[in-house]
């Protein structure tokens, strides 16, 4: 079972797949758990080299007791990123986009580009009190609706209505699979406060969707668009460029790149 192992001793837990090609990590959302990738990684697997992580707190990786926060799972990644002997394009969904934005801003120096998919860059009252729900619901040791919302939250309706053998069974076991709630229940309310306009995606805030030019240098994302809805000044715009060590992108890496 390959892991790596964090500097304050988490073990944190990842899948690995495919020989050759370039590498790329996966960074899964709300749960954290490596397996919400298994179908797409099995087709990069074909031509590339890769890594799916839990979380820690979550799937197979520690639970140790103590605050959960956007940057301590950043540090994590950052660690196994830089444990690779070579480029590592990051790619991550929902709470795994968050932290590749961290990373984004200050990356490693062997991160080639990132791809966030269905993440956010601020949080407001609407996510906020959907977080904090959720949040209650573990504490309130109700696993089974925890996971219950969380499958209404994940999946179309045509989706439930096609599978609903498999996910009432899901539900049935959320208490093993969760476990420890407490722990659980903080993992998922560190995402309630991230928010940082300076990494916005191009769909969430910028007025251009997508944005014409959203590219990452020097710390700081830029876009061609000045203002963001909120009214913050962007910086000054920054041409894509191959100088650039990593970028922003809508859409998955280029396949064989």
């Amino acid at each position: 079972m390959p892991r790596h192992i964090a500097e304050d001793g988490c073990r944190i837990h990842y899948d690995a797949r495919g020989t050759a090609g370039p590498r790329v990590l996966l960074l899964p959302g709300l749960g954290g758990d490596a397996r919400f990738w298994t179908g797409v990684a099995a087709g990069l697997a074909e031509d590339h080299r890769v890594i799916a992580t839990d979380h820690r707190g979550a799937g197979r990786s520690d639970r140790p007791e103590g605050a959960y926060t956007l940057d301590r799972i950043a540090r994590d990644v950052r660690g196994l990123i830089a444990a690779q002997d070579g480029p590592v394009h990051l790619v991550g969904h929902s709470t795994g986009g968050a932290v590749a934005q961290m990373l984004a801003i200050d990356p490693p120096a062997n991160l080639a580009s990132v791809t966030i998919s269905c993440s956010w860059a601020r949080s407001d009252a609407r996510f906020r009190a959907i977080f904090g729900a959720r949040a209650a619901l573990l504490d309130a040791g109700s696993s089974e609706a925890y996971q219950a919302l969380t499958d209404v939250f994940g999946h179309t309706a045509g989706y439930l209505e096609t599978h609903e053998d498999a996910l009432r069974e899901g539900r049935r076991t959320a208490a093993e699979k969760l476990a420890p709630l407490a722990v659980t229940a903080a993992t998922g309310s560190r995402r309630r406060g991230f928010g940082c306009c300076s990494t916005t995606i191009a769909s969430t805030i910028c007025p251009a969707s997508p944005c014409p030019r959203l590219c990452w240098r020097r710390r700081t994302i830029s876009c061609s668009r000045r203002r963001c809805r909120a009214g913050s000044p962007w910086p000054s715009p920054v041409p894509a460029c191959r100088s650039c060590p990593a970028r922003i992108s809508t859409r998955p890496p280029i396949r064989g790149r």
